[in-house]
């Protein structure tokens, strides 16, 4: 059994699925037009992600924050950013970051 499914969009943003379907040699197709347009698929993400530029305070709080060894859980909630972004920027400038390393 062999199945292939296309989609397909027109300019009216309707969306059509064909479905074949290949079972001993007999082909059976099937078309579904769904209900759900692109301005309902833009509502649905709409949380953006806002990315914050590091500024000159950031960079010495980071600093203060490594030399002091203060855990990165910690850091991330005083600084408001993500342990991955912190940690990202720690590698860039070449400090180290975290209680344990």
């Amino acid at each position: 059994m062999i199945c292939r499914l296309v989609l397909a969009a027109s300019h009216t943003y309707v969306h059509i699925v064909h479905l074949e379907t290949r079972t001993m040699g007999k082909v059976s197709k099937k078309t579904v037009k769904s209900t759900k347009t692109a301005r309902t698929l833009k509502t649905t993400n709409s949380a953006r992600r806002v990315i914050k530029p590091w500024t000159k305070d950031d960079f010495r709080t980071l600093k203060a924050h490594s030399k002091a060894r203060t855990p990165v859980v910690k850091v991330s909630k005083v600084m408001k950013r993500t342990v991955g972004a912190l940690r990202r920027k720690a590698g860039i400038l070449g400090i180290g970051l975290g209680e344990r390393r």
